[in-house]
């Protein structure tokens, strides 16, 4: 996993300090706030709710050995058996009385990964599901090699926003990581804009605006919009990490 100290994160201070620092801007004023009141802090994340509170899922040793069991039979195809290794650590338990936050991972399980926010940008649902509680969310995801950014603002009924997209790599060049953070904060820019723009349209019944990387890591604009008489309509569009 990432190593936080590599790229800086610090754990006394908040998301939007962190993330703030990564993307040299003041995400204060790039993103609308709700009330500090009515945020939940998580595990490198923090989010606006409604109904019964979200708790951390750790993988149980039978999830773990399913998942390596499919891993090691991915591995052995692509690479060949006994040519590679596998490390995996299980996470410690709380301590006894104690329970810890949850994570992003927890809270919007349907959307931390690209194909389930590309796959919910296409398709013909304003919610990605019918038990959808998570008004407004901005977090972080440390995985083996990147860190990656989500925000999402479902708190409009007419107009969702969400924007996401790796702000650091370990294998990034200086420049590489200028432009990844560059797209992310035009991002928040643009969504910001369109959002503006969608609420004061009386042609459309709703839209849902999403910023994110594809398989191929360019970034997409994928706007979905329904207008009054119930017609569906996405329009995509790229942005080049590498121009």
């Amino acid at each position: 996993m990432v190593d936080i100290e590599d790229i800086g994160w610090d754990l006394e201070k908040s998301v939007v300090e962190n993330l703030s620092r990564q993307l040299g801007v003041d995400l204060r004023e790039l993103i609308d706030m709700p009330d500090e009141e009515s945020l939940v802090e998580g595990d490198r994340v923090v989010f606006q709710h409604r109904g019964a509170r979200f708790k951390r899922k750790d993988p149980s040793t039978e999830d773990v050995k399913g998942f390596l069991e499919e891993l090691t039979a991915a591995m052995d195809e692509a690479v060949g058996e006994g040519e590679y290794e596998i490390e995996f650590e299980m996470p410690s338990p709380p301590p006894p009385g104690k329970e810890y936050a949850a994570r992003m991972i927890d809270v919007i399980p349907d959307l931390t990964w690209w194909d389930e926010r590309v796959k919910y940008a296409r398709s013909s649902d304003l919610l990605p599901n019918e038990d959808w509680r998570v008004d407004w969310l901005l977090g972080v995801l440390f995985k083996s090699s990147d860190a990656d950014m989500v925000f999402l603002d479902f708190r409009d009924p007419k107009v969702k926003v969400l924007v996401a997209g790796c702000f650091y790599s370990m294998y990034d060049t200086d420049e590489l990581q200028a432009r990844r953070r560059e797209i992310l904060v035009s991002s928040l820019r643009r969504a910001k804009e369109l959002k503006r723009r969608y609420q004061s349209d009386p042609s459309i019944k709703w839209a849902k605006l999403v910023f994110t990387p594809d398989q191929e890591g360019n970034h997409k604009t994928i706007v979905t919009v329904m207008d009054s008489d119930g017609r569906l309509r996405t329009t995509e569009s790229r942005t080049l990490e590498n121009p």
